[in-house]
Parts: structure tokens; C-alpha cells; sequence
């Protein structure tokens, strides 16, 4: 069974059920018809064609999705929960005003950061992964102009000469938090890919834990993309696998589209990196994690 969401703003007034039930508290979303005219699929049509915009409450609609989990009594013993949410960016849903002084900031950096424990905690409890597909596309430095600094975000990333935040620290740690993982990506033309690399993940995965003695000599604390290659052999069944800047071998050619190195993290515990609203840092934030999770 599936449901589809849609979500937009600062509150969980803007994270919507697109199937199912939506009229009953808690909303019954979940759908099991999967055929082309089917309602998932409608309410896929349904989301791009909705033209909404605005703030990303990514955090929030987390949260809200696990939690209907429970409300439901959606057994992680007998179904296996998994959230997949897709983004185009950060976490934006938080604002200040610049006028209001570093009180009301201070305050509502802390909101920013209760609502990524919140996602984290509702997850965990439903027993749900939970997947973070990110799209970064580049916009190249005139849109990047265009753009310019977010004052009333509390929490800004930096944008690099393409328009890129780069990965996000945070959007790795709820996905590793979880069991889930988080899948970065820098081009659309790789989306297709990536959504059906989802099909194998779901309830088909398994895990090593290693270190990366590398990991010690970076620079600085923040993202690393991790290459290696692959060999596994199974009841005398061979199978290589690339991750490498070229390892995806789409029709483009490009390492925006075909690069299949996953997204690690160098962490110390130190404390989250918060720059000034405004004012670029040199790269993005960490979590204070002390792990270097791969997810």
C-alpha cells in the first residue's frame, strides 16, 4: 500500500494527504491500486500540475507522515515502513525578522532544530526509513544573483557558483538515523534513474559497517563523496559494481548525471554549524553528529 503527500510552508497545514481518506482525522491515505489510472498515479499528475510554491517544511512533513503512521496502527512487524521524500533544497519553512533582533533568531533557530528532532523521533517511533532524494541542480551565476541571500531564513546555506547548497548534513542524518538513505543528486536527468535505483532499496538492502581511514586527513569537517568499487559474490555469482564519478553509464556522460558515489560526512561532535542569516560561511553545516554514516 502507498500514499502520496505533497507539502509546502512553515506548519504541517501545508503537508497534504493526495490519496486515500483525507477527510477523517487521523486522514486514511493509503491506497493499494497501483495501475496507471489507478489514484496514486492521479494524485502524482495531481502534484505536478499544482504550480504551489513557497517554503519547504521538509522537517515537518517528516513528522507528520510518521505520525500518521501511528495514528494508524501501522505495524513495522507485519508491513516494512518507508518514507521516501523528494527535494529540491533545504529546509527553509523558519523565518525571522532581521529587525526583531538576535533574541527572536535565537528562538527561532531553536525551533529549526526541535522540528529535525521531531522528524527524527516520529520516524524512529513508527519505525519507518526514511529515503531523502535531494535534487541540486545548478543555476549557474546569473540565477544565482537573481537570488541573492534569504533574510528571514534562519538557517542558510551557502550557494556555491552554481547555485548549489551542496549536501545537507541533516537531510543525511535522519536518513541514517532511520535505516533509510540519503541519495544526492545534482542533475534532473539523473531523477529517473534514482527513482528506479528505489524499487531494489525498498526491503532489499543490507549493510556493512566500515571505516574510512581517509576521513582523518580531510580538511575539514562536512561532505565527501566516497569512491570505490564493488565485488560481491553470491552462490558462485559474480557481480562488480562502480561508484565513481561516471558509474551510473546514463546516455549524457556527465558527472552531474552518472555520478554514483554516495555522500559521506566527516563529523566530530562539534557543536551545529549555524552562520549568520545573510552572510555565506565556508561550506555547509554539520550536525554534530560523531558517526560518519554513508546512508
Amino acid at each position: 500500500v502507498v500514499s502520496v503527500w505533497s507539502y509546502r510552508g512553515s506548519t504541517d497545514v501545508g503537508v497534504k494527504a493526495l490519496t486515500g481518506i483525507t477527510d477523517d482525522s487521523p486522514v486514511r491515505p493509503y491506497v493499494s491500486n497501483l495501475q496507471p489510472a489507478g489514484p496514486a498515479h492521479r494524485a502524482l499528475d495531481q502534484l505536478s500540475q499544482a504550480g504551489d510554491y513557497g517554503r519547504s517544511n521538509v522537517f515537518i512533513a517528516i513528522q507528520t507522515v510518521a505520525q500518521n503512521l501511528t495514528d494508524n496502527n501501522i505495524d513495522p512487524s507485519v508491513r516494512h515502513p518507508t518514507i521516501i521524500i523528494f527535494t529540491d533544497g533545504p529546509d527553509d519553512s523558519v523565518e525571522w525578522t532581521p529587525a526583531a533582533g538576535n533574541e527572536q533568531l535565537a528562538q527561532q533557530r531553536a525551533r529549526w532544530d526541535a522540528n529535525l528532532e521531531a522528524a527524527v523521533t516520529a520516524a524512529k517511533s513508527a519505525g519507518a526509513e526514511v529515503f531523502v532524494i535531494h535534487l541540486d541542480t545548478g543555476i549557474g551565476p546569473e540565477g544565482v544573483s537573481v537570488l541573492g541571500p534569504d533574510p528571514g531564513n534562519v538557517r542558510p546555506y551557502p550557494l556555491d557558483a552554481n547555485g548549489r547548497t551542496g549536501p545537507i548534513a541533516e537531510y543525511a542524518r535522519v536518513a541514517c538515523e532511520t535505516g533509510g538513505q540519503y541519495l544526492y543528486v545534482q542533475d534532473p536527468r539523473a531523477l529517473g534513474d534514482v527513482f528506479d535505483l528505489m524499487v531494489n532499496l525498498l526491503g532489499g538492502t543490507w549493510k556493512v559497517d566500515l571505516g574510512v581511514d581517509a576521513l582523518a586527513t580531510a580538511p575539514i569537517n562536512g561532505p565527501y563523496r566516497l569512491g570505490a568499487g564493488l565485488t560481491i559474490n553470491l552462490d558462485n555469482r559474480n557481480k562488480n559494481a562502480s561508484f565513481s564519478p561516471l558509474g551510473r553509464q546514463t546516455a549524457y556522460g556527465l558527472i552531474e548525471t552518472d555520478d554514483s558515489r554516495p555522500v559521506i560526512f566527516r563529523r566530530e561532535g562539534l557543536p551545529p554549524n549555524r552562520p549568520t542569516p545573510g552572510v555565506p560561511d565556508g561550506g555547509g553545516g554539520n550536525n554534530g553528529a560523531a558517526n560518519n554514516g554513508t546512508e
